[in-house]
């Protein structure tokens, strides 16, 4: 994953971060966040 520097107009790779190394417990949190966003659970595959 990628954020983009707008002032720059360059990527800036993002390290990668388990839950766990944030605080979260999936089991704790995954069902209240999917609540809030169901579609965070459907894989999307190419251009909408």
């Amino acid at each position: 994953m990628y954020q983009i520097n707008p002032t720059t107009n360059e990527l800036i790779e993002l390290r990668t971060k388990r839950f766990a190394d944030l605080g979260f417990k999936k089991r704790e949190h995954l069902q209240e966040w999917l609540a809030k966003c169901p579609t965070a659970s459907v894989e999307r595959t190419g251009p909408k």
